[in-house]
């Protein structure tokens, strides 16, 4: 009786905590602590290791999933791991396998935990209100490659003004998009404010990308009204700016919530691939050299298309790779938080490498207001973090360190590129999470060794 029920209680976790909003509710994480008690009485009643070991890796799978468990959740898993290793269980089992992924994410989720105690620690008393927004640093095409350690060494955001204007052989906008890509399909995805899943996310419906635009005319409007204002010069010869004046304001809620995420031009827009130009400083990408046919050979650049009010959730690129983010049309705030911040957000690990947030930072204007007490309440630690700000205009290019947790508003519909980046800057810490995502994915230990190889026959 107890061995069936391992299978039970882990499907009925994944249906809950993946799929069914009852998992982001109370009586959601009540029923999780019911089923890790289940299960901690199903580890005490099987006597072949083999089956102790599984049921130690479910309970541990459960644990991490629930608030305050994860040194309990890692312990098990722990436990799980020595046992398979007395009965000689070879590394590249399935179970073993699976065992280290879910260690590895245990061991993230600690380190994090940790990390916040020790930087609250010497705090005598916690801040009150939110932390002041930092200003990101605005640089010139001229100035962009005496500028790039404070990216690539220092961790600092910087925007590059005018330098998308630059990356494309014509200036791309959404007729542009149309008339190159407008028949072609894509796959489109929708915020859902409670989900675990990356940056909120989740699939949503396909449509014809003329027909996604054509969905946005509204927001197209209102671009056409708020960046006429833009050239226009105040008296002292400065540039005003009506939709940075729009980035103080709260958002309304989109119409049509849908989002053309991450959709890679390489593979499905070859044409509009074909017009891209990058500059020198951002050609540097050991993703893009890759051998054809590895995975993320092709990926980036990709397209982003949202209406007005769409946000993402907070989140941090994968396999720590830096990025950057090239607009052509509306305007993005971006809400960017230092790495060494990240326990400062309180990060999990459920299910995978990326980290899951419970924290909301759209429409936060820093400071005091309404919800401050509220969001403290939550998140304690989060007054001591030093996020930064900016908006990001038709034109700029912004560019993103690795490890930085971040969220994005669309203030008008926007139209923008993006791409990862692994280069020597970064090399090291995207090995190290590659080789752990391997363990569940074969073509991440494909892009591994070819990293791996291109990183010792470095200078």
């Amino acid at each position: 009786m107890w061995q069936n029920l391992i299978p039970i209680s882990a499907s009925l976790c994944a249906f809950l905590l993946l799929k069914h909003p009852l998992a982001r509710t109370r009586q959601g994480e009540g029923l999780l602590h019911q089923i890790a008690k289940k299960l901690k009485l199903a580890v005490c009643h099987v006597n072949d290791q083999t089956s102790h070991a599984c049921n130690l890796l479910s309970l541990g799978e459960v644990l991490l999933w629930i608030d305050g468990c994860a040194e309990e959740a890692l312990a098990a898993l722990q436990q799980a791991r020595a046992t398979t290793a007395a009965v000689g269980l070879p590394s590249h089992s399935s179970l073993v396998q699976r065992l280290d992924y879910a260690i590895g994410r245990g061991e993230m989720q600690c380190k994090a935990n940790s990390q916040r105690h020790q930087l609250l620690r010497p705090v005598s008393s916690l801040p009150t209100c939110l932390p002041t927004f930092q200003k990101v640093k605005h640089v010139s095409v001229a100035e962009l490659k005496q500028s790039l350690p404070m990216w690539h060494e220092e961790g600092q955001p910087l925007l590059v003004t005018g330098l998308a204007k630059t990356m494309v052989t014509q200036l791309w906008s959404f007729e542009h998009i149309i008339s190159v890509a407008g028949s072609q399909h894509v796959d489109l995805m929708s915020p859902a404010g409670q989900s675990v899943m990356w940056a909120k996310l989740e699939p949503a419906s396909s449509s014809p990308v003329s027909d996604f635009i054509q969905s946005l005319r509204t927001d197209l409007a209102s671009n056409a009204s708020s960046t006429a204002g833009v050239a226009m010069e105040n008296p002292d010869g400065q540039n005003i700016e009506p939709a940075a004046k729009r980035c103080n304001n709260s958002l309304p809620e989109p119409s049509d919530r849908l989002y053309l995420f991450d959709w890679s031009l390489p593979l499905n827009c070859p044409k509009l691939a074909a017009e891209i130009s990058l500059p020198e400083e951002l050609a540097d990408n050991w993703l893009a050299q890759l051998p054809e046919g590895t995975q993320y050979h092709n990926s980036w650049p990709s397209l982003f298309a949202a209406p007005s009010g769409l946000s993402s959730g907070l989140h941090v690129d994968a396999f720590c790779s830096s990025f950057w983010m090239a607009v052509f049309e509306g305007t993005k705030r971006w809400t960017i938080f230092p790495r060494d911040d990240l326990p400062l957000l309180y990060p999990r690990y459920p299910y995978s490498l990326d980290a899951a947030f419970s924290l909301d930072v759209t429409g936060w204007s820093g400071g005091d207001g309404d919800a401050t007490a509220r969001v403290l309440a939550d998140f304690p630690a989060l007054g001591l973090s030093r996020p930064w700000q900016v908006c990001v205009e038709p034109g700029d290019v912004l560019l993103v360190p690795w490890g930085c947790a971040h969220q994005v508003e669309n203030i008008g519909a926007t139209l923008a590129i993006s791409s990862n980046v692994v280069s020597g800057h970064n090399a090291t810490e995207a090995l190290r999470w590659l080789k752990l995502q391997g363990l569940q994915d074969p073509a991440a230990v494909e892009v591994h060794r070819h990293l791996s190889a291109r990183l010792a026959s470095s200078p």
